[in-house]
């Protein structure tokens, strides 16, 4: 971040494990990242990768990345056609899933959104960043 900027917590997003809808491990209310390195994985390249691959690691597990794909629809459509598993933050899903199933990590595993401000922000800046604190603030 450029000197000066001011960062803060907006919002927790959940990782998830996303599989097809049926596969054997669906069932299950959570899922520790040692299960999906025992499968075909489709990594993510639109910025999470490095949180993945840190969870991978933190877990002991090497996923076998068969696909490196950006978009999370391309990567969606991927699993639900029975290509492999992938991780995802949950807000990046869609209201409705259709043909994958997500599951929580386990451990549970949240990245965190930043808002951010420059030095000297404009009005309507700070105007927003005060609306979007008190948003994440209330319940």
């Amino acid at each position: 971040m450029p000197a000066g900027s001011v960062a803060r917590p907006l919002a927790a997003d959940r990782m998830l494990a996303v599989l097809p809808s049926g596969h054997e491990l669906s069932v299950r209310p959570s899922l520790p990242v040692a299960e999906l390195a025992r499968h075909p994985f489709i990594m993510s390249t639109g910025g999470c990768e490095p949180l993945i691959t840190a969870i991978a690691r933190a877990a002991g597990a090497s996923l076998k990345c068969h696909y490196r794909v950006r978009d999370t629809n391309s990567i969606l459509a991927m699993v639900a056609e029975g290509l492999g598993l992938s991780i995802v933050p949950e807000l990046s899903l869609p209201a409705h899933l259709s043909g994958v199933h997500a599951i929580p990590l386990e451990p549970a595993v949240e990245r965190t959104i930043l808002l951010a401000l420059p030095a000297d922000p404009l009005p309507a800046a700070v105007a927003f960043a005060e609306l979007a604190a008190a948003h994440h603030a209330s319940p």
